[in-house]
């Protein structure tokens, strides 16, 4: 009976082992690629699932699949068709087993062919944009004639041009990425066509998710007002400042009129055929009123938090520190600080307490502290500062008191 249960233990342990090996036994040694002139072996690398082992002797092991390695091939042709090389072909691969037969040497051969060259970048639709913003977009577009079309690239250049729009009061454009590949088809003429659409400015927000905290604490970070020009940077701005208070988790700022969220939009490239572009989808001027409602998703997070450190130095010896922050303290978007700590250099308590917007556009900290070496308190007004119809965060003048006395032994 012994020896039947040592055996299933044994069969097990052989089965697990198999499993960790990633269902082979031979591991890949090295991948190299013959042939790769014009982009980095390492991005290559990045594209195939096969993977290498690790040099350090405790790193992970990475072991030779047939069909894996077949499916690479396959990654490598699009992955070059995408960055502009349509006539690239992985023309064979060569695999060494080394004189114990337990690793391999992966050699990958690339012919990758003539690139398919950008010929120009045209903007057709634009003219809705102040000139300065217009020549702004046209530097900042990475696709530059007498480099290959790289998908990706063209990709970018799309959001680029999309958010250059929506950031000017246009919340429902469409912008469409047209090529023409030419004659000899190695020279793209890259076309972006926007639809502008409706001018819009913003319209009611409504916050949602909010528990504990209220919703005038929230609308003082909101970076717009009803009535205010349609910005998309307005948005983001908004999200950064509620996420700058820690008192949510979660935030989403976007807008609620269908057609005006970035993911109601999507890059579609159309190709050129006899010299007459593709008949774009108009925007309809239907269902695009100039007022946008945007709501405002909150999660809150924990409104305690406690950090608890202890250490030793060879001046501090040993020290503790305890540090406990209480947002939110009796409403108002308040943060309560109480920290304490023990060294033989400093110990004794520091209490905080910052209340944001004491009054229009004015905050207040105040701080006392109490330790070995010193004591402090001090005061921080700051007020908020308007800058191109954004509220700025306040620069903050301090006034501070101190006493000081110093123990020497």
């Amino acid at each position: 009976m012994g020896r039947v249960w040592a055996r299933a233990v044994l069969a097990i342990f052989a089965a697990w082992s198999v499993a960790c090996k990633d269902t082979g036994t031979v591991q890949v040694h090295s991948l190299t690629f013959k042939g790769a002139q014009t982009l980095y072996e390492s991005a290559l690398k990045d594209v195939v699932a096969t993977r290498v082992n690790s040099r350090l002797p405790w790193g992970t092991k990475a072991y030779f699949e047939r069909t894996r390695v077949d499916d690479d091939l396959k990654r490598i042709q699009t992955f070059y068709i995408d960055r502009g090389y349509p006539d690239a072909r992985v023309t064979g691969f060569d695999v060494k087993l080394n004189h114990r037969e337990d690793a391999v040497d992966i050699t990958v051969i690339i012919r990758e062919g003539e690139p398919l060259l950008v010929a120009a970048v045209n903007l057709v639709g634009f003219e809705v944009l102040p000139a300065a913003t217009l020549d702004g977009l046209k530097k900042q577009i990475p696709l530059k004639p007498g480099q290959p079309r790289d998908r990706q690239l063209a990709v970018t250049a799309h959001e680029l041009s999309l958010n250059a729009l929506r950031d000017r009061g246009y919340p429902y454009s469409i912008v469409n990425v047209e090529e023409d590949d030419g004659p000899t088809g190695k020279m793209a003429t890259l076309t972006l066509r926007a639809e502008p659409g409706q001018l819009a400015h913003f319209g009611p927000a409504e916050v949602v998710g909010n528990q504990h905290v209220s919703n005038r604490v929230v609308r003082r970070s909101v970076g717009y007002k009803e009535g205010d020009l349609y910005r998309l940077s307005r948005l983001q701005d908004t999200q950064r400042r509620l996420y700058a208070t820690q008192l949510f988790q979660f935030v989403t700022v976007e807008p609620t009129q269908p057609g005006t969220r970035s993911t109601d939009v999507g890059i579609t490239t159309e190709t050129v055929t006899d010299g007459q572009p593709p008949v774009a989808s108009a925007a309809s001027s239907e269902n695009q009123p100039a007022a946008v409602p945007t709501r405002i998703t909150l999660v809150e997070s924990k409104p305690e938090r406690t950090r608890f450190g202890v250490g030793y130095g060879t001046e501090e010896k040993a020290r503790a520190d305890v540090q406990y922050r209480r947002f939110n303290f009796i409403g108002g978007g308040r943060t309560a600080e109480a920290h304490v700590r023990w060294s033989s250099l400093d110990r004794g308590v520091r209490l905080s307490l910052s209340q944001p917007e004491l009054v229009a556009g004015v905050s207040l900290g105040v701080i006392g502290q109490q330790w070995y070496t010193h004591l402090r308190a001090g005061i921080s007004i700051g007020r908020r500062r308007r800058q191109g119809g954004l509220h700025t965060p306040p620069r903050p003048a301090h006034v501070l008191v101190r006493v000081g006395h110093r123990r020497t032994s």
